[in-house]
């Protein structure tokens, strides 16, 4: 999701697990669905229970609709000392957490809203955490068929002293 999507959500948009976008309500003009974990679901029924009736906004400040989250955001990464981030980072984090979490490429773009495997790649980060598990897994790979070429060579082994 991006800022523009965050703050425009109404509580009539969503529903159980997921965010309905419609087609305007997106950058590609495309309706999608956005998923949520159960802590966003929290979030967005304890938001819903103390909005306004004049409005049916999720995301308030003061009672009034959130337009943008820009200063609560900067004013969050003053107070934790966080610097060099932006809200757009959350994107890259989402996507590289979903590849981590072995979730396919394909079903990550769709939850995105990415329509090209090269903008879905932009937003995914391979660090020496990635490159360290590739080589682990490549060498526990490379265990098991030296293994199984092990096993295939003895039973070729037994299976010609037998028929001897």
């Amino acid at each position: 999701m991006r800022n523009f999507d965050l703050t425009k959500y109404f509580q009539g948009n969503w529903r159980q697990d997921c965010i309905a976008l419609t087609a305007s309500d997106t950058k590609t003009e495309k309706p999608r669905k956005v998923y949520l974990v159960p802590q966003a679901l929290e979030v967005l029924e304890k938001a819903n229970k103390v909005r306004r009736i004049s409005h049916n906004h999720v995301f308030t400040y003061k009672g009034n609709p959130v337009k943008s989250i820009n200063k609560a955001l900067k004013t969050a990464l003053k107070n934790t000392g966080i610097t060099d981030f932006t809200f757009h980072d959350l994107r890259h984090t989402f996507n590289t957490n979903m590849r981590r979490a072995g979730v396919d490429d394909v079903v990550t773009m769709k939850l995105t809203g990415h329509r090209t495997l090269s903008m879905y790649l932009r937003y995914s980060t391979v660090d020496a955490d990635d490159a360290k598990a590739a080589v682990k897994k490549f060498k526990e790979f490379l265990a098991q068929e030296s293994k199984a070429t092990a096993n295939s060579t003895a039973d070729t082994k037994k299976e010609l002293c037998d028929n001897t």
